[in-house]
């Protein structure tokens, strides 16, 4: 079975993760002076943290919810959203390879 990593996949998910994580512990360390210090993670989390938002807000259990389970809630989407991203960027890495192996094969006939 071959197994290949993205290069590119790679470092896009480590620049991600790494930014999720700069703003993670800026909200953990800042929540209790600013309720809007979470703002970065949600952002980076966008679409599964205001989906998961919209319908904590339609049960009414949005205030229920401890800052710590909604924070592990936001490391899980991040965790989702680096592997979109590292599929995306994979398979763009594949697309080039393939086409610029069609190009120096007809290069060379």
């Amino acid at each position: 079975m071959y197994f290949r990593v993205s290069k590119l996949g790679t470092i896009c998910c480590v620049v991600y993760l790494s930014l999720f994580l700069v703003a993670l512990i800026f909200a953990k360390l800042t929540i209790k002076d600013s309720p809007l210090s979470a703002i970065y993670v949600g952002l980076l989390t966008f679409p599964w943290s205001y989906i998961d938002t919209i319908i904590l807000f339609l049960l009414g259990i949005i205030n229920t919810i401890s800052t710590n389970i909604k924070l592990m809630m936001l490391v899980f989407y991040a965790i989702i959203n680096a592997s979109i991203l590292y599929y995306l960027f994979d398979k763009y890495e594949q697309r080039r390879n393939n086409q610029k192996a069609k190009n120096e094969a007809s290069i060379n006939k």
